[in-house]
């Protein structure tokens, strides 16, 4: 379970955020922004261009650096950070700042960023399911601080390969520092899947448990994050089918909660000898989908056609399958933000410039789309701020049901994006 990377997904927007974490009570309150139009449109890097989303909204990040390389320019890239969250600030309504911790060091990995949020969660579906801090404070005025919301390692080893505004042109070898601190931005904001315990030829969503000193596994848990909530499938010969049901099935299998197994290959063993003895096969049909194209996408509120996901690898590829939009469907449109391959030579500007995505800088129609309705609030030029059907609305009783899980095993995870 340590050291695993990857996040990301698409599905059914039938239920409401707010029904997820309040499901008796129709309505307590409805969240309002607060939105400050002083004049603080965010440092602007050499190079760059300012916001052309509505200039003047204040930058609702705040970023602090760890830097553990420091001949790297990362460490000293801060107009570029505030710039990527700008560029989300002039995006989306955001109340509360968002905390993020960048630590920049040398790495042996091959990636250039990594991100994982820190996350909340509550039992409801007879399942865990995880919402982003980064997203709580928005919705939930008053929501007990848990410092850091947003954790990204910049692996410095790739710093030649790296395009830092400010330094002259782009080569045709580099990647702009700009688009992959955007790119990272997004995952921390919630764009991440559960699906990626991969054991021969079956995937498993992540679970929680303990496990003691002899490694006996006591389970917890199947869980999923919100992202996944909105998770679907495209079983060949078959209809558009949620993965919500299969996390809830493969619960059912594996618990009840405190159930106890020998170790991790027991526990996994015994999951799928029980699909197997009821005649399902979620795990192996969820790897199968995850390296077909076309196969798992994200069901967004608005009606639109459903955003292809990442399932172009095969073999499956951790870090990237899933948890990114099909590249195949979106490099060359509005939304290149978030495939998992950036295409070199060009900055952020230049994709913009290139293809379309102007006010969004970067941020394109079904990005927005997927953050609103996993609860968002987006802002759009000229217009009043439109509010997402999907509210995390809650009372005093669902309080109680939200625990923070930001633990040691939580931080050891991470989220390759690029």
């Amino acid at each position: 379970m340590e050291d695993i990377i990857s996040r990301l997904y698409q599905c059914i927007s039938i239920p409401t955020i707010y029904t997820l974490l309040n499901p008796i009570l129709t309505t307590f309150f409805i969240l309002f922004y607060c939105l400050n139009w002083g004049d603080h449109p965010g440092k602007v890097p050499n190079g760059a261009t300012p916001s052309t989303v509505l200039s003047q909204n204040p930058n609702m990040f705040d970023f602090h650096i760890t830097c553990n390389d420091n001949a790297s320019p990362a460490c000293s890239a801060m107009d570029t950070y505030n710039r990527a969250g700008q560029i989300i600030s002039d995006n989306l309504i955001l109340n509360t700042k968002i905390i993020v911790e960048i630590t920049v060091e040398r790495r042996p990995e091959t990636f250039w960023g990594a991100t994982y949020p820190a996350k909340v969660f509550n039992n409801l579906d007879d399942i865990r399911r995880y919402f982003p801090t980064a997203l709580i404070k928005q919705v939930q005025p008053g929501f007990p601080p848990t410092g850091t919301d947003i954790f990204i390692t910049i692996n410095s080893s790739r710093d030649p390969d790296t395009y830092y505004p400010g330094t002259g042109q782009i080569q045709a070898n580099q990647h702009d520092f700009l688009e992959l601190v955007l790119h990272e931005l997004q995952h921390g904001l919630g764009f991440e899947t559960v699906w990626y315990q991969l054991q021969g030829n079956d995937l498993f969503p992540d679970f929680d448990y303990t496990l003691d000193n002899n490694g006996v596994v006591t389970f917890q848990s199947f869980k999923e994050n919100i992202f996944d909530y909105f998770l679907v499938v495209h079983p060949i010969g078959r209809g558009v089918e949620r993965t919500t049901p299969y996390v809830q099935a493969l619960n059912t299998m594996a618990g009840p909660f405190g159930k106890t197994y020998n170790n991790m290959g027991d526990f996994y063993n015994g999951v799928i000898q029980q699909q197997q003895q009821q005649g399902k096969s979620y795990t192996k049909s969820m790897l199968s989908m995850a390296t077909l194209p076309y196969r798992m996408s994200f069901m967004a509120n608005d009606g639109n056609d459903p955003i292809a996901l990442e399932t172009t690898y095969n073999p499956f590829k951790l870090g990237s399958s899933i948890s990114h939009f099909a590249k195949d469907v979106y490099s060359t449109t509005s939304d290149f933000l978030l495939i998992s391959e950036s295409q070199a030579g060009k900055t952020l500007e230049d994709k913009v410039a290139a293809y379309g995505n102007d006010p969004g800088e970067g941020m394109g129609p079904d990005l927005r789309s997927l953050l609103a309705t996993m609860g968002y609030e987006l802002r759009i030029p000229g217009s009043p701020p439109v509010k997402s059907s999907n509210k995390i609305t809650t009372n005093n009783s669902t309080d109680s049901k939200l625990k923070s899980v930001v633990n040691n095993r939580n931080k050891k995870k991470r989220i390759v994006a690029l």
